[in-house]
């Protein structure tokens, strides 16, 4: 039965509505689910290096005729770390204080083959992490 079920995926549908129901109950019945998005993660501490790789995202969507929701610029992170400059603590107490900046960005993805396979193919700068969640 499940093997029926991604036949029919992988194959088409039929046009009929009582296909169309039954395929969805049996989706139901093995908590399959039909996958619609995708949800792209992009971090760096290189601004540069993120709209870059933002915009290998959006020309892939563009050439594949894909819809895009983005890029949401999301808050950036700050890390901030203080260290005392001299480590015995003898003389004058002084600072150095060291902060580096995450940058961060959001994209929807509607799903397609041919534009899944390009993603794949992105020259990501050492810099950048990725994660790409498919969601319903």
């Amino acid at each position: 039965m499940l093997n029926l079920a991604f036949n029919l995926f992988l194959n088409g549908f039929p046009r009929s509505s009582a296909w169309r129901k039954s395929i969805k109950t049996l989706f139901a019945m093995f908590n399959l689910q039909l996958v619609s998005k995708a949800r792209i993660k992009i971090v760096s501490n290189e601004l540069n290096d993120l709209q870059t790789v933002v915009d290998q995202i959006l020309n892939i969507a563009k050439e594949n005729n894909v819809k895009v929701s983005g890029p949401v610029p999301l808050p950036r992170k700050v890390l901030r770390v203080t260290t005392q400059k001299n480590p015995s603590g003898q003389g004058t107490i002084t600072w150095d204080r060291f902060e580096m900046r995450f940058y961060r960005r959001l994209i929807y993805l509607g799903l397609n083959d041919k534009a899944l396979r390009a993603l794949t193919s992105i020259k990501i700068p050492q810099s950048v992490i990725i994660s790409l969640d498919l969601i319903s």
